[in-house]
C-alpha cells in the first residue's frame, strides 16, 4: 500500500462510538484490520453542516479515502431535507475535488419501539419518514440489512452497542476489500 494514502472519518456518534468502551467502536475495530491509522473527526451529535465544517477545518487530500456517517441528527432537526441533501452533495463534491474518494455509510433506521417512546410516536414517525427520505436521496453504502434483528445491536434504539460496532466494522472492511483494495 502507498503510505501517502490515508483514511479519514467525518461525521457523528457512530464514529466516536457513543456509549461503547474506548477501542470498541467500529473505527477502532476496523483499524485493527488495516495497515494504517484511521484519522477520525467524528463528533457526537454532528449533522451534515458540522461534518462540512469538519472537512473544511481538516480537509482531505489527494488519495485519501473519506468515510462519512451522518444524517440521523439532521433528520431530528428542522433543516429541510433538500438542504441536508444539498450539503451532502457539497461534501461529496469537496472530497472528489480534492482528489479523495468517499465511502458514505447511510444511517440505519432506528429501533425505538419501547413503551417510553410511545408518547413520542408522532415525532418518531416524522423522524423516521425524514430519515427514510434522506436515505433514498443519498448515494452510499447501506448497512440496514445487517441490523435485521435491530434490538440486538442497539443500546438505546439509536446507537449501536459493542456487537453492532463489531458487525459494522466487519461489513465496512468487506467494502474496503471489494471496492477500495488499495487502502487494505
Amino acid at each position: 500500500m502507498n503510505s501517502s494514502k490515508r483514511i479519514l472519518a467525518y461525521g457523528d456518534s457512530y464514529l466516536t462510538g457513543y456509549g461503547v468502551p474506548v477501542g470498541k467502536n467500529f473505527l477502532a475495530l476496523l483499524e485493527e484490520k488495516l495497515p494504517q491509522v484511521i484519522m477520525s473527526r467524528g463528533e457526537n451529535g454532528a449533522t451534515a453542516e458540522e461534518t462540512w465544517a469538519q472537512i473544511l477545518r481538516h480537509p482531505p487530500r489527494e488519495g485519501d479515502l473519506v468515510l462519512l456517517h451522518f444524517g440521523l441528527n439532521d433528520c431530528l432537526g428542522p433543516m429541510p431535507l433538500e438542504g441536508i441533501r444539498a450539503r451532502t452533495q457539497e461534501i461529496l463534491g469537496e472530497v472528489e475535488a480534492r482528489g479523495g474518494r468517499s465511502l458514505m455509510i447511510l444511517p440505519t433506521l432506528p429501533s425505538m419501539v419501547g413503551e417510553e417512546e410511545l408518547s413520542y410516536i408522532a415525532a418518531y414517525i416524522s423522524f423516521e419518514n425524514r430519515l427514510r427520505e434522506f436515505r433514498s436521496l443519498t448515494p452510499g453504502y447501506d448497512p440496514q440489512e445487517l441490523f435485521s434483528s435491530q434490538d440486538r445491536y442497539y443500546m438505546d434504539g439509536l446507537h449501536l452497542n459493542e456487537e453492532g460496532h463489531q458487525l459494522l466494522a466487519q461489513w465496512v472492511h468487506g467494502i474496503l476489500v471489494e471496492d477500495f483494495p488499495e487502502y487494505v
